[in-house]
């Protein structure tokens, strides 16, 4: 039986939190270099998806407002379909390269481009930020989808307006459809990766398949 999840806590997503998040996953990706991969591309979004929760785990952990995914506990862990649509999106509009043959995702001459810019533009404010990816990439990123899985299922943490610290990998075997990480909202945070209201049209253009007729 597929069980149905309900939480208390949802978030309204706006065009700030859109344009944090294509920033910090492309930042991401140009970071991790040719070392997201996996034995088929599921495995490939999989280890992706890891190192994005790593990523937003420290970022709330810090009070600082980056990423602003869902995860929520499902097979193979910490899972979040926000991030693998924002995925399909960068590569529907080539900021992203995600080579079925080789198993591997990769930043597109595009997509470097854009993050180049933003980097460049926005280091200074940003700086954190991106240190923290930085950091996740470094330690974790040349690990194989299993290796960077067995870390996570060993983790112990306390989900986000939940009570009390869980296993995750216990929460996985005993199929605990638990929310671990959503948006950290405004009041709550005391930093934010500043993304300019220039950046948030840049993104919204970017995106927008109308815009590239």
């Amino acid at each position: 039986m597929i069980k149905t999840m309900r939480f208390t806590k949802t978030h309204k997503r706006a065009n700030e939190d859109t344009a944090q998040d294509v920033l910090l996953l492309l930042y991401l990706i140009d970071r991790a270099g040719n070392n997201i991969f996996g034995n088929n591309t599921l495995d490939a979004k999989i280890k992706l998806m890891k190192l994005a929760f790593l990523a937003e785990k420290e970022m709330i952990e810090k009070k600082y407002k980056g990423f602003n995914f869902f995860f929520n506990i499902y097979k193979r862990g910490p899972s979040s379909k926000e991030l693998l649509q924002l995925l399909d999106d960068l590569c529907s509009q080539n900021l992203v390269e995600l080579d079925k043959s080789n198993a591997t995702i990769n930043i597109s001459p595009r997509g470097r481009a854009t993050i180049k810019d933003f980097v460049e533009s926005t280091s200074d404010k940003n700086k954190e930020a991106f240190q923290i990816v930085d950091s996740i990439v470094d330690k974790f990123g040349k690990l194989s989808t299993e290796e960077i899985i067995k870390l996570v299922y060993a983790l112990e943490m306390t989900p986000m307006y939940g009570s009390g610290k869980i296993n995750i990998g216990q929460a996985v075997k005993k199929d605990e459809r638990k929310r671990l990480l959503m948006k950290l909202d405004k009041k709550e945070a005391k930093k934010d990766v500043f993304v300019s209201s220039n950046w948030i049209e840049t993104i919204n253009i970017l995106m927008n398949p109308a815009f590239h007729v």
